[in-house]
């Protein structure tokens, strides 16, 4: 969210909601001002030297005070105008006077050299006066939560002091209600609709000259179909609330994430908020209902206030990490990602596909790993002995032989392909075409992340940078996969056993973790580990506790992560099934293939 007052720019990253909060001043006259937008409540002297005035009986010198009539300057809606003016004076605490607007012209006699304090409203129903000032701040009028139907409820105060005979004071009223400007930019997820845009606890109740904390809130303002049509159009649309202001209730934080009801126990239900719903059609790779949730205020992470007479400018801009990372303020649990991906199998098969096709190949081969990088799609497997394939469209492709029966983990990184063998050797190339044989031991699974290529085989841990130098690390029992997460690794073995590395080179055994069953495959994503054991997903934030998704996926499940997606394939009934997740807990099947089984890779298409 980027957030602006008065110019400043405070920067915060989000969901992609950028909130700007502008207070109605001189330096422009914002849609909704309704005077001349100068310094509120300041006097203006009149140009003629002073003369002395009129005494009363008492002795003391008079003058005319006269009220600047309160100019009317539009809203971008109907309704905007001033209708019962009302003027409160005070002095030394107590009330001197009051005008109304169907006085004219609005005049008072009051003395000069007296310093006063006025008070006053317009839109507001019978508002009367109170006889001790100090009663005046705790004036409550009821308000509509949403956009009122006719004029807005206005008020200003300030002080002057009487220095000439005939003196003017300007008064510049207040609307009691803040503005927001909502759009939305949804470039970065295609498909998605905007099906609600609503203001969420506004107060029912504002103080005419402070004290608006509502202790009662209601749903507000909230968009018509008319505006939801524009919106989805790339229009800007206008609601509506009054004054709520709660506070600066978290004024340590920096954690946009935490300016959410859960930090605020006590207040959660006192603060407005703005609810976003939208549906993604599928048109791109999301598919579901979505709610976008934030808590309007000043700043993103601390202030809670919303302040009368102010313009402030929302864009929300869903992106796929927002949808991903779902709390109080982003609700994707029924979203899910409908995306093009590629499977192979030890039968020979190589199937894709994407929204416009479908495609299967067979060959006379055993196909093991299916990987891509920027430009193309490489698998492994043997087919006329070991042999690496190389395709830029999954459809087309070129074949070439490595010295390996059958090649079983492929991994790309630092410019370099690197295959191990299963026999003691792993070959390298730049190119897939010519290939330089090594023999650092029998890796049997492979992966690169950190700069680092890990693999495992046996109760051995290998690490390289360019897959021609190998450090070998001895482990208690045998492991079988390898994740690359975030600054540090993973691997896991049959019994359960778990070993951690940052550097790849020294691994530590993490004896107070156990994986949960004999594991299939490992992948790691958006700060999460996927775990598959034959007929179960689980998944862990560190690698070390691990929860049950609760999703029976058959058999043989294998995973792909990319941009944020999981993809996972398994063996079914009667073929092959595949799923994505956005977190690695939640999972929804989107594909089917019923001529495909014994899955043994999948992969994400570009």
């Amino acid at each position: 969210m980027n957030l602006s007052i008065r110019g400043k720019l405070l920067i915060y990253v989000l969901e992609s909601i950028i909130l700007t909060s502008v207070a109605m001043s001189s330096a422009a006259l914002l849609a909704g001002s309704c005077v001349k937008m100068e310094m509120t409540g300041t006097e203006t002297e009149e140009t003629e030297p002073p003369v002395d005035g009129v005494e009363d009986e008492a002795g003391e010198r008079k003058a005319t005070v006269r009220f600047n009539a309160l100019e009317k300057a539009p809203l971008t809606k109907a309704g905007s105008g001033m209708e019962g003016i009302r003027i409160g004076i005070y002095k030394d605490g107590m009330l001197a006077g009051s005008l109304e607007a169907d006085e004219e012209p609005l005049e008072m006699s009051l003395n000069i050299g007296d310093t006063y304090t006025y008070y006053a409203t317009a839109n507001i129903t019978a508002f009367t006066f109170p006889v001790q000032e100090k009663s005046i701040k705790s004036k409550r009028i009821n308000v509509t939560p949403g956009e009122p139907s006719g004029n807005f409820p206005m008020s200003d105060s300030g002080s002057f002091t009487v220095k000439n005979s005939s003196m003017r004071v300007d008064i510049f009223m207040k609307r009691l209600y803040a503005r927001i400007r909502f759009s939305v930019d949804a470039s970065d997820v295609e498909g998605l609709e905007i099906t609600s845009v609503r203001i969420r606890q506004a107060a029912t109740a504002v103080g005419v000259f402070g004290n608006s904390q509502p202790l009662i809130t209601k749903d507000g303002d909230y968009a018509s179909e008319a505006e939801l049509t524009a919106l989805n159009a790339g229009s800007e649309i206008s609601l509506y609330l009054p004054e709520n202001r709660q506070g600066v209730l978290l004024p340590d934080n920096a954690d946009s994430w935490l300016k959410v009801p859960d930090s605020i126990p006590g207040k959660a239900g006192y603060c407005s908020y703005i609810e976003v719903e939208g549906t993604f059609s599928g048109e791109g790779e999301f598919v579901g209902d979505i709610v976008y949730r934030f808590y309007l205020g000043q700043d993103v992470t601390s202030d809670f206030n919303v302040v009368r007479n102010t313009d402030n400018t929302v864009r929300l801009i869903p992106s796929r990490e927002s949808i991903r990372r779902p709390s109080w303020k982003i609700d994707g649990s029924d979203v899910y990602a409908d995306i093009p991906f590629a499977s192979i199998n030890t039968a020979g098969s190589i199937y894709y596909i994407t929204k416009e096709e479908s495609n299967t190949q067979k060959y006379s081969a055993s196909w093991r790993k299916l990987i891509r990088n920027k430009d193309s799609y490489i698998l492994i497997g043997s087919y006329n002995g070991g042999t690496v394939g190389v395709s830029s469209n999954l459809k087309n492709w070129k074949f070439y032989s490595v010295k390996s029966t059958i090649p079983c983990a492929i991994a790309y990184g630092n410019g370099r392909y690197v295959v191990s063998g299963g026999d003691g050797t792993v070959h390298v190339s730049t190119d897939c075409i010519k290939w330089t044989v090594y023999s650092p031991g029998n890796i049997t699974e492979l992966k690169f992340g950190n700069g680092m290529f890990i693999g495992v085989g046996g109760k051995k841990i290998y690490s390289s940078k360019d897959g021609v130098k190998w450090n070998v690390a001895e482990t208690d029992y045998a492991v079988t996969k390898v994740a690359a997460g975030d600054g540090e690794f993973i691997v896991v073995g049959n019994n359960r056993n778990i070993y951690k590395s940052v550097d790849g080179v020294k691994w530590t055994s993490i004896s107070s973790a156990t994986v949960p069953g004999s594991p299939y495959d490992l992948a790691y994503g958006n700060g999460t580990y996927v775990l598959s054991t034959r007929t179960q997903i689980y998944w862990s934030a560190d690698g070390e506790t691990w929860e049950n998704c609760n999703v029976y996926q058959y058999a043989n499940i294998v995973f792909d992560f990319r941009d944020g997606i999981f993809l996972a394939g398994y063996n079914g009934p009667s073929g092959s099934r595949y799923s994505t997740s956005l977190d690695g807990k939640v999972w929804n099947e989107t594909g089917r293939n019923t001529t495909m089984s014994s899955i043994s890779d999948v992969c994400i298409i570009d």
